[in-house]
């Protein structure tokens, strides 16, 4: 990369980036940010590479070059360097994942180009942008999600971690359970719960272990005298005995062989 220099550049000579993850730009915050610009002036230059016909593409400050067109500005100081496609995408990206909100679907697509136009590893991504590569790969995750279910995130109706839980679903499954979602104000542990009924309604092992399940309740529940539920989830389970006072729950210890006058020796 050469050597930087400082220019003023004329307003209409400088287009946005092509490597620009954000689409989306709050009308409000950016008349407040010209605003701030005009009350105090351009505190920081945006940064631009040259193009050909003495034109400049930016790379990072689209969001202050907005702002000083709408305070019809003639120009704007920038600081020109010469990037190439690769550092463009990469410096395009980390100015905008680390310092602006982008909405998770932007940032998803931000990671998304570095993999498929410059063969970007999720390691290597990770490593550019400064977040873990299990991070990385968890938000490529929302790029499977049907368009319409994208559109709520943008729209921020769903969160990250309602698309996250529902990207390994059908298209035709995800908005069946959207439209749900939205309409019932469900969190995101709800929504995995009714995954979770999906995959044992069209999962017959997993009815059988169900019935086995609740045969089983049954069978302690009449062993112990008090009503149990036993909760069986993949690894992982607890059963829970309801009792209505201490002398039962004595008589329920006692059947364990527990003496709970001697726990304290």
């Amino acid at each position: 990369m050469n050597k930087s220099e400082l220019k003023t550049i004329p307003v209409e000579q400088i287009q946005r980036g092509k490597y620009q993850p954000r689409r989306e730009f709050d009308c409000e915050a950016l008349q407040e940010l010209a605003d701030s610009i005009k009350s105090s002036g351009l505190l920081q230059p945006i940064v631009v590479r040259p193009l050909k016909d003495n034109r400049y593409e930016i790379i990072a400050g689209e969001r202050r070059w907005r702002a000083c067109q709408l305070n019809q500005e003639q120009s704007i100081s920038c600081l020109v360097k010469h990037f190439s496609n690769e550092q463009a995408a990469e410096a395009a990206a980390i100015e905008n994942i680390i310092r602006v909100d982008l909405n998770p679907i932007e940032v998803a697509k931000a990671y998304q180009r570095l993999i498929d136009e410059f063969g970007y590893l999720h390691e290597e991504v990770a490593a550019a942008v400064g977040k873990s590569r299990v991070k990385i790969t968890n938000a490529l995750r929302l790029l499977k999600l049907d368009r319409s279910v994208q559109e709520y995130i943008i729209a921020g109706r769903l969160s990250e971690g309602h698309g996250k839980v529902l990207a390994a679903l059908s298209h035709t499954i995800q908005r069946e359970l959207v439209t749900k979602c939205l309409a019932r104000n469900w969190s995101v542990r709800k929504i995995e719960q009714e995954i979770k009924k999906l995959h044992a309604e069209n999962n017959p092992a997993a009815r059988r272990k169900d019935v086995n399940l609740k045969h089983l309740e049954k069978t302690v529940s009449d062993q112990i005298g008090c009503k149990t539920a036993i909760i069986f989830d993949e690894d992982k389970g607890s059963i829970n005995i309801q009792f209505t006072n201490l002398d039962v729950l004595q008589g329920v210890l006692n059947k364990m062989n527990i003496d709970i006058n001697r726990l304290d020796e």
